[in-house]
């Protein structure tokens, strides 16, 4: 699967980045909003709360193109897409070991 025709290390590189991004989009949102009520400058909060919006919609947007790229290939991402990182890296971690069986 190459996003970008010719430059497999890129396209690989573009999917990892639509894989793992989300995750780290989705816990600065936690932790934002978990950090959140303990704010008292009220220019900070409304800062936070742009950036927790930012995150959310950065994290939907990445799970949208990645989503949309395996379906256009033929692949179904209902089993894939709502797991955590670590889910994925265990997923993978078993194939490399069924692989090298």
């Amino acid at each position: 699967m190459h996003c970008i025709p010719g430059h497999p290390v890129a396209s690989h590189m573009i999917g990892l980045l639509n894989i793992v991004l989300p995750v780290a989009e989705r816990w600065f949102v936690q932790t934002y909003n978990e950090a959140l009520p303990l704010v008292k400058d009220s220019r900070l909060a409304e800062d936070m709360r742009g950036f927790i919006g930012q995150q959310a919609t950065h994290a939907d947007v990445h799970d949208q193109v990645l989503n949309d790229l395996m379906v256009a290939r033929g692949v179904n991402a209902e089993p894939i897409l709502p797991h955590t990182l670590v889910d994925v890296f265990r997923w993978h971690g078993s194939e490399e070991v069924e692989h090298a069986g």
